[in-house]
């Protein structure tokens, strides 16, 4: 069976995290720019990396490349494929596009026109046309055009990957999972040491630090675009999740974790965390204190801090109470941290001067739509500091 080419976008900054995952699960010729990476290989390769990748948004499968300088030669050139044998009549479809300097500057026109030779193939084949289900489709499909060149590919997922099913509501300043994990794993944290979020919020950075460290597969407790392809193996789906259950089992039979701790001031954000802890089956594994940043004692010096601490963008706060915020987080690190090393989320530098700490390592990353650094602190021990 020849290899399939996949593109996986990510949180733009983790492209380093996602291409060790990869690496991991055996892909091969691995590529990409920022916020994505591409990949070959066998059926197998796509639906592993719907069940583990962490750091990824999608797993799209490409289904054609072409050139299309006119509006008729893109019809044309979609209508070529074999869609009768892709998705047939008794499928839904939806399509998805995005453009760039292309023959039409809307990408809904162009989304429509995709729709448009793909039912009329099917109809011309079949004698029938396929429904159209924008909500749930049986079929996702994606077209980007960049520069004429067009790129078609089915989704293996319908939602997001980020979305692992253990988040009851989203709070008001959330913290992408893909970005949280990518961002965990670019740490260097080794999996064993202590790691502790003082100002955590809905829990995102230690949820996930908790799936890595017991090896979970994020995809597990989810469906996914690929179980109602016509080409879906469900024995082969059937014996990578059974593999993935067993291991599981293992993992969660192991007598301790490292010591995961979090703390925040908002009793709200951290009632998320709880539930999200338990619709996560990590009860027992991650600790939530409420509690401030001035009282905060984790009760051992934490080998890593990794936070997502307010910085004025979403969280209406005013500019003097985030800037004792910050004064506060330096306070903590230094107080309790000594030896250890903390990673700051940062989408505005001026704040950081309030930490009174020497940075670094600074990696380029994007929280949604902000422009952010995620920041490496060393932390001397008080006796260090004292010489």
């Amino acid at each position: 069976m020849s290899d399939k080419q996949y593109f996986v976008p990510c949180p733009m900054g983790v492209e380093a995290a996602l291409e060790e995952e990869l690496k991991a699960l055996g892909a091969s010729r691995i590529d990409g720019s920022p916020g994505h990476r591409t990949f070959f290989g066998p059926k197998e390769l796509g639906y592993r990396a719907c069940l583990w990748l962490r750091t990824a948004i999608r797993v799209q499968e490409l289904l054609a490349t072409f050139e299309a300088r006119t509006e008729q030669e893109f019809y044309d050139g979609v209508y070529s494929l074999p869609w009768e044998r892709i998705c047939g009549v008794d499928r839904s479809l939806a399509v998805d596009a995005s453009i760039r300097n292309a023959f039409s500057k809307h990408s809904k026109y162009v989304g429509l026109l995709t729709k448009d030779a793909v039912v009329d193939r099917i109809r011309d084949r079949l004698g029938r046309r396929p429904n159209v289900d924008t909500h749930d489709p049986d079929l996702p499909l994606k077209i980007t055009i960049q520069e004429n060149k067009v790129y078609l590919y089915r989704n293996l997922n319908h939602r997001s990957l980020h979305k692992r099913g253990y988040r009851p509501v989203q709070v008001k300043s959330p913290l992408n999972e893909a970005l949280a994990a990518g961002l965990i794993l670019l740490s260097g944290w080794d999996r064993k040491s202590s790691l502790i979020d003082p100002m955590c919020g809905s829990g995102t950075f230690l949820l996930e630090a908790a799936g890595i460290a017991l090896g979970l597969a994020p995809g597990l407790g989810r469906s996914f675009a690929f179980e109602r392809f016509h080409d879906f193996d469900p024995n082969l789906w059937a014996d990578l999740r059974q593999h993935a259950l067993d291991r599981e089992r293992d993992t969660h039979s192991l007598p301790s974790l490292p010591l995961l701790q979090g703390a925040d001031r908002h009793g709200g954000a951290l009632e998320i965390a709880r539930t999200s802890r338990a619709l996560a089956g990590l009860e027992g594994k991650v600790r939530f204190f409420h509690t401030e940043l001035k009282t905060f004692h984790p009760g051992l010096e934490p080998s890593m801090v990794i936070t997502n601490p307010p910085y004025g963008h979403r969280i209406g706060t005013d500019p003097g109470e985030l800037k004792e915020t910050w004064k506060d987080l330096g306070d903590f690190l230094r107080r309790e941290c000594g030896g250890g090393v903390a990673w700051i989320l940062c989408g505005n530098k001026e704040l950081t001067r309030g930490l009174r700490l020497r940075t670094e390592r600074r990696i380029p990353v994007r929280n949604g739509s902000l422009d952010c650094r995620f920041l490496k602190y060393s932390i001397r021990r008080k006796e260090d500091l004292a010489k």
